[in-house]
């Protein structure tokens, strides 16, 4: 995946460069540039055995490249409780 840097951020070219895009890149963000799939991404960041270690240490390099930080709005709205 190709970034973009507008502000000093990167930013997937994809997306539309809002400052909210620019500022929280999402956990798809995250799968995309790691080619793995969503859940795999989540489960990584969240710490589960079930993802191998080098694939776990490939996406959290990646997610904080990005500067990626889960929200408890997201959380929340992925469990149904809030």
């Amino acid at each position: 995946m190709v970034l973009d840097i507008q502000g000093g951020y990167p930013v997937p070219q994809n997306r539309t460069g809002s400052i909210k895009e620019i500022l929280a890149p999402t956990i798809r963000d995250i799968a995309r540039e790691a080619q793995v799939s969503v859940s795999t991404a989540s489960l990584a960041v969240n710490g589960d055995p079930r993802v191998k270690e080098e694939t776990r240490e490939r996406i959290m390099r990646i997610a904080q490249r990005l500067r990626y930080h889960p929200t408890h709005a997201a959380r929340s709205l992925s469990s149904g409780k809030s």
